[in-house]
């Protein structure tokens, strides 16, 4: 049953749609694709062109790709890039999950609009999704992490129907630091008692531990066995692999990790302390930028701070590599990045639905567990707990996994 969506862009008639929707399409406007992405000022790796092969085609049969080209007097301008795959959208409260359906979903990727974005190319791109949502041939658009200043953002909020528009998107920041021409410009560009903290981690590691204490950092695709191993083991150790969000050691990761490391961008660093597996970072080094992805500790070691030694040791390592000109931290307010990053921008992550029944209840649903989610949140933060209130969940997920040992 359709309903009245309410769309009422104009489409421009000087810019032709082009959608490419299989892999081989997707090699013939290959020249087009890595041309935009090589002139973006930060370009993602997920919108690589590469990036996004591996890991469509890691992920299963069922997934489509769905590329949108807009041309301009016969020349390519911008490109959109997602893929249409059905995906669970948890409606949560807190981490608790209360509805979990499976929507046909068209997912854009993380920095995946490229090429020129005026108003006037971007209000072409959202007609074209609105009119999938109206044939109904995916039930909601996604997008991931999109810049709030954007004119896709805007358009985003305002234009679709009450039905169907996005009433209280995730908003995040993400972080970004310069990396520092050697570790002395590093540590001047912190408070006095936060530098003198640091070296204290530093030293009292040390200390403890002499020179039993080192950083090795995996990137080849023959190494990948023994550190993919060592992280996954480390992850199973932390909250984090309770939430979902750790490494395992499954056949996705590993074909992605593995493209990774035969295209030159995988950099996983292990913080060893007596030979023992303490800490990691698996992280992507692309263009001119480090992207730190998944992080972790064993909690036996947490009085030691190893997190930090692992950071200070890597940011050490970039400051040698002419390469690296910026330490992307991703997104989230962890205290520690608001620290060290000296750029961040606000993000949001956002879904148009189709105007048709169950995707509208669905955004209802979200809508009222966002909204639940949210004041939680500002209670918490008003109270001043929120640090408490994380550090309790986290120690309580910590000891359910030990019990269950």
């Amino acid at each position: 049953m359709a309903m009245k969506d309410g769309f009422d862009i104009q489409s421009s008639q000087e810019l032709e749609v082009f959608v490419v929707r299989n892999f081989e399409e997707i090699e013939s406007i290959r020249h087009i694709w890595e041309k935009m992405q090589a002139e973006e000022p930060h370009p993602k790796i997920n919108a690589d062109i590469d990036g996004y092969l591996t890991i469509s085609k890691a992920t299963g049969d069922s997934l489509e790709p769905y590329i949108i080209v807009l041309k301009e007097s016969g020349r390519p301008v911008t490109m959109l890039i997602g893929r249409i795959d059905k995906s669970r959208l948890k409606c949560t409260i807190g981490r608790r999950v209360l509805f979990n359906p499976v929507l046909r979903q068209l997912s854009i990727v993380y920095g995946g609009v490229i090429g020129r974005r005026t108003e006037q190319i971007i209000r072409v791109l959202v007609i074209e999704l609105m009119k999938m949502l109206r044939r109904s041939e995916v039930d909601a658009v996604y997008f991931n992490h999109l810049e709030t200043d954007s004119f896709l953002y805007r358009i985003i909020r305002k234009e679709p129907g009450l039905l169907s528009r996005c009433y209280l998107p995730r908003i995040e920041n993400s972080w970004r630091m310069k990396v520092p021409e050697d570790m002395d410009s590093f540590y001047r560009g912190l408070p006095r008692k936060h530098r003198n903290n640091l070296r204290r981690v530093i030293r009292k590691l040390e200390r403890v531990y002499s020179n039993k204490v080192k950083v090795v950092t995996y990137r080849e695709p023959g190494e990948l066995d023994v550190a993919l191993k060592t992280i996954s083991d480390i992850s199973a150790t932390t909250y984090q692999h309770a939430y979902g969000l750790g490494v395992v050691d499954d056949q996705k990761t590993r074909t992605i990790l593995s493209q990774a490391a035969l295209l030159g961008w995988l950099r996983i660093d292990i913080l060893y302390i007596d030979s023992e597996p303490a800490a990691f970072q698996l992280a992507m080094k692309y263009g001119d930028t480090y992207f730190g992805d998944k992080i972790g500790f064993n909690p036996k070691w947490k009085d030691f701070r190893i997190g930090t030694v692992l950071f200070l040791r890597i940011t050490e390592t970039l400051c040698g590599d002419p390469t690296v000109a910026y330490y992307d931290f991703g997104s989230g307010d962890a205290e520690y990045k608001g620290s060290y990053c000296d750029t961040h921008w606000a993000e949001g992550s956002i879904y148009i639905f189709a105007p048709r029944v169950f995707p509208v209840f669905v955004n209802l649903i979200l809508s009222i567990t966002s909204a639940i989610t949210i004041l939680t949140g500002h209670i918490v933060t008003k109270l001043g707990i929120r640090s408490s209130v994380q550090q309790y969940r986290h120690r309580r997920i910590l000891e359910k996994k030990q019990r269950v040992k």
